[in-house]
């Protein structure tokens, strides 16, 4: 894909970090845009800043990538606004510190739901748009 213009890019864990500023970069070479993350506050920022970059269309969803149904819905909500997914970026990502004795179960699956099982639920729901 040599341009982004006019092109539809999903981009996961949009509310901020990487993920904002590749939504920034993207609405600057003229792409319409499918953002998400789980941060309803950080999401909005990041689609205020999108529309002082001027005219650039942005649909924002609060999700989160590790349930698949929300995915699946996701997609296809998106799929139906566009047309079409030119280009998906799986950003979401989370992280931890602590001593690995002391870390629970649960936040283990925590990480490898979002960081893993997003990663899986994006590119198999938005494959065949």
């Amino acid at each position: 894909m040599k341009s982004l213009h006019n092109k539809v890019v999903v981009i996961t864990g949009a509310g901020s970090g990487m993920g904002r500023e590749m939504a920034l970069l993207a609405a600057g070479r003229g792409a319409r845009l499918a953002i998400s993350d789980w941060n309803p506050e950080g999401l909005a920022e990041t689609v205020s800043l999108l529309k002082a970059q001027g005219d650039v269309e942005v649909r924002s969803d609060v999700i989160d990538v590790a349930d698949r149904d929300t995915m699946g819905t996701w997609a296809q909500a998106v799929a139906d606004q566009f047309g079409t997914v030119n280009m998906v970026i799986n950003n979401a990502g989370v992280s931890m510190t602590g001593d690995f004795e002391e870390m629970t179960y649960e936040e283990f699956d925590w990480i490898v739901g979002v960081n893993f099982n997003g990663v899986v639920n994006g590119t198999k729901e938005f494959l065949p748009t």
